[in-house]
């Protein structure tokens, strides 16, 4: 449960990680010139990407559930947990970017970066479905871990 806590998307903290991301640069090339960085263009910027991502995301449903039906939830969790994993990694270059006056090459790597990282942890999330089988009396809570996963993310 704490493994997929933590190896989560950046959509369900869409508020912080917004505010941070301001912070570190990213999108910073919207601001008008001597303007004071974060900037409120550079914020509804980087709220707009995240929004059309949390949006995307439940489309990512349909496929993460065929994946599981398909291969299993141990397949589901490592595939999973493995794209977050590069997702992060990928995450670097908008924040290097953005550190080395390149934002306006390379801030539109973020939303490709995001929609990949949350698939990811959904598609890890439904590794706990796995659990169903070995605890039948307990279905809803399983369900509750689930959820709860992808939820608390934010925090991690």
């Amino acid at each position: 449960w704490v493994s997929c806590s933590v190896a989560a998307g950046v959509l369900p903290g869409l508020a912080l990680f917004t505010t941070l991301f301001a912070e570190a640069g990213v999108y910073a090339s919207v601001c008008k010139s001597g303007q004071e960085i974060p900037c409120d263009e550079q914020f509804l910027m980087i709220n707009g990407v995240m929004q059309i991502g949390q949006s995307l995301s439940l489309f990512a449903l349909l496929p993460i559930g065929f994946i599981y039906d398909t291969f299993g939830a141990k397949y589901c969790g490592s595939v999973g947990g493995l794209l977050v994993v590069v997702a992060m990694t990928g995450l670097i270059i908008p924040l290097l970017g953005a550190t080395n006056g390149m934002d306006a090459t390379t801030a539109p790597v973020l939303f490709p970066v995001m929609l990949i990282m949350d698939f990811g942890a959904m598609m890890n999330s439904y590794c706990f479905f796995g659990f169903v089988w070995h605890l039948p009396g307990w279905t809803n809570f399983v369900l509750a871990l689930s959820t709860a996963t992808y939820q608390i993310s934010a925090l991690a």
